[in-house]
């Protein structure tokens, strides 16, 4: 049997809204953490993920740090590509892109690479949402009026000052 992506991933994805229910009844309807419109992510990311990236595969939350199909297939594309660990930090580097600009861009930016065979990182989704473009601007020669400074080291003539009291 053959699997798309989208099949296998939007399976294990949780649901948009937790609800707290008892005999058929609906008590409580809440919002399940999004990544996109919260902070929580990227302080969590900040704090924790990025200094200490072994604790990405015991963190309670981590499938709520895969807001889209896409950044599974990139969790576990870079999990097969660079080995467990490195594959981690990658992919935290591409949270951090995601939690710094936006998740639907990273995705897209994402899209030509998971399609590519062998190994990409994080650096290389940097360099496809913004490409570095140096722009040296055009300076005149500057040249600086010596003798002003001469006139610096002139003996200037001592001024009294009364003092009143």
């Amino acid at each position: 049997m053959q699997y798309t992506w989208g099949s296998i991933w939007e399976q294990s994805i949780p649901p948009v809204r937790r609800q707290i229910t008892a005999l058929g009844q609906t008590y409580l309807s809440i919002r399940r953490l999004c990544f996109a419109l919260t902070t929580r992510v990227s302080t969590i990311l900040r704090c924790c993920l990025r200094r200490k990236p072994g604790a990405f595969l015991n963190y309670e939350y981590r499938e709520e740090l895969y807001p889209t199909v896409q950044y599974r297939a990139a969790y576990d594309r870079l999990v097969a590509d660079h080995r467990q660990r490195p594959g981690v930090i990658e992919y935290l580097h591409v949270l951090k892109l995601a939690a710094d600009g936006s998740v639907d861009k990273v995705a897209v930016a994402m899209e030509p690479l998971l399609g590519a065979k062998g190994k990409w990182t994080a650096a290389q989704v940097r360099t496809i949402l913004c490409p570095d473009q140096v722009v040296v601007p055009l300076v005149g020669e500057l040249a600086p009026d010596i003798h002003s400074y001469d006139q610096l080291l002139q003996p200037q003539p001592i001024q009294e000052v009364a003092h009143v009291d």
